[in-house]
């Protein structure tokens, strides 16, 4: 055999392994992530209702609302579901894992920036609600895991 036969099998080779092995799921179409993003935001609205005391929290899940159309979500429109602090508390908590998982999904600086300041902003609606019921505000290390 020549070395450039050689060589030529042994690339022919190294081509073929490159196609194999797990392959990495493509992303979801950013749409489908932001309007996901919005749907969990829509229901902390939601459940906000006829909770007294909790004007700002209400506040904050507007604006990242506000945050996520002005990015370019643009489903669903409304959301309805319970209403009460401890569905307030299930809705953020929906809501944070959504951004957790929607965080490598998110292209650009600008999205990722958002995703980020969700997460924050859910943790922290957390965190108050759990204070509020009388709980401990912080139960995991990280927020969004189980404790």
């Amino acid at each position: 055999m020549t070395r450039r036969a050689l060589l030529g099998a042994g690339a022919g080779a190294a081509a073929a392994l490159a196609g194999c092995g797990e392959r990495t799921p493509a992303a979801p179409p950013e749409a489908d992530v932001l309007a996901r993003l919005l749907a969990a935001d829509l229901a902390a609205v939601a459940a906000y209702r006829g909770v007294r005391g909790a004007g700002a929290l209400e506040r904050a899940a507007r604006a990242r609302v506000d945050a996520l159309r002005s990015a370019g979500a643009r489903r669903p429109v409304a959301a309805a579901g319970p209403a009460g602090v401890q569905a307030a508390l299930a809705a953020e908590r929906a809501g944070l894992a959504a951004y957790v998982q929607a965080l490598p999904d998110l292209r650009g600086a600008a999205l990722r920036r958002l995703g980020a300041a969700g997460v924050a902003a859910t943790a922290t609606s957390e965190a108050e609600l759990l204070e509020r019921l009388g709980r401990d505000p912080s139960p995991a290390a990280f927020p969004g895991e189980p404790a």
